[in-house]
């Protein structure tokens, strides 16, 4: 036996479930998010006036990237002076090499100094350069037109019997070369990271007013921070539509569980429309609010700072009560059209005691 997925009673309630949950989530992530706002705001307010929400989570985005790069530079500098020990080790295996082989080299050193024109004291010689200028001013000799045959003879005798000094030489000028290398990289690595760690502190400062939203940009299932960025005055209506879809909802369950209970409402079924209904009509309101109504005694709108939890149960009371909330705009619309529609004054009232 089948079953059919799309009208089966249970899976219907599994699905009513699951969205009901996943609204409760997001109801809840998003007034967390209004409540770290706002005590990020008043940290500002405290300690950094004059500085926005907008601006102040601009700054802490430059601090963030500024740290990160340090700690790249930082990584950067350890494997620099790892390279450098590296390079210095393989330099002092490749002097030690080397002096070995100028030991060996130095009598036929001593023995051709005066038919290649060098100094006396050459084979004595103990600058590691010195003795390579040396090496290549025999092996230039080599080639020497006014050499004798006995002085060439000799000459290529000293070379074949001791040439590992010249392939020792050119891995010491080589090892001395990298470690040259790594040295200038270090100190590269070392200015960076030092010029990248020293922050402003009145940025740092900013940056650090944000600390109350870390839970929430650390935890997944809160969705990541992903409205942290939003300015308040955006939050607040995205918050006013998910508390007015929770306002709804909570109504819903009310009259599931308490089917007796004294709401009265129209009809008891259409649960997925009266929540949009809800989130709908409670996103009305806030724009009325915003608008600066008779509900607050105020032509001015409702600035950004406003009490964001003043919002969210406003915002519920408009969603579970939708009908009679829909009945009240449309009675503020015909008073302000010069007009009223029979059998709204008794709504009118009633929202405006619900608002003081």
């Amino acid at each position: 036996m089948s079953m059919d997925w799309t009208v089966s009673p249970l899976w219907r309630s599994v699905g009513r479930i699951a969205a009901a949950g996943l609204l409760v989530l997001a109801f809840i992530a998003v007034l967390m998010t209004a409540s770290a706002q706002q005590e990020v705001m008043q940290h500002l307010s405290a300690t950094q006036p004059g500085i926005d929400y907008s601006t102040a989570w601009a700054i802490k985005e430059r601090v963030d990237q500024a740290s990160r790069d340090a700690h790249l530079a930082l990584a950067r500098e350890q494997q620099a002076a790892a390279s450098l020990d590296t390079a210095n080790a393989a330099l002092d295996a490749a002097l030690a090499r080397f002096d070995a082989g100028w030991d060996a080299f130095s009598p036929a050193v001593s023995r051709l100094a005066s038919v290649c024109g060098l100094p006396p004291t050459a084979a004595g010689e103990a600058d590691e350069t010195a003795r390579g200028r040396i090496i290549a001013t025999l092996r230039t000799c080599q080639g020497n037109a006014d050499l004798t045959p006995d002085q060439r003879t000799r000459l290529d005798a000293a070379f074949a019997a001791r040439g590992g000094v010249v392939r020792a030489f050119d891995n010491w000028a080589d090892a001395s070369r990298r470690a040259a290398a790594a040295q200038a990289s270090l100190t590269q690595a070392q200015a960076t990271t030092k010029a990248l760690t020293g922050q402003d502190a009145k940025a740092q400062a900013i940056a650090d007013s944000f600390d109350a939203t870390t839970k929430l940009r650390q935890s997944w299932y809160l969705g990541g921070g992903l409205l942290i960025d939003y300015p308040p005055a955006l939050l607040q209506i995205i918050l006013s539509f998910v508390s007015g879809t929770f306002g709804a909802l909570l109504l819903t369950l009310v009259l599931i569980v308490y089917p007796n209970s004294g709401f009265s409402v129209a009809t008891s079924g259409g649960y997925g429309a009266r929540v949009l209904l809800g989130g709908l009509i409670a996103l009305c309101v806030t724009v009325v609010l915003n608008g600066g109504s008779a509900v607050l005694g105020s032509n001015d709108p409702v600035q950004g700072t406003a009490n964001s939890m003043a919002f969210c149960a406003i915002a519920i009371l408009a969603g579970m009560f939708s009908d009679r909330v829909a009945a009240w705009l449309s009675a503020r619309a015909d008073s302000r059209s010069g007009g009223r529609r029979p059998g709204t004054s008794s709504a009118a009232a009633w929202w405006s005691r619900r608002s003081c």
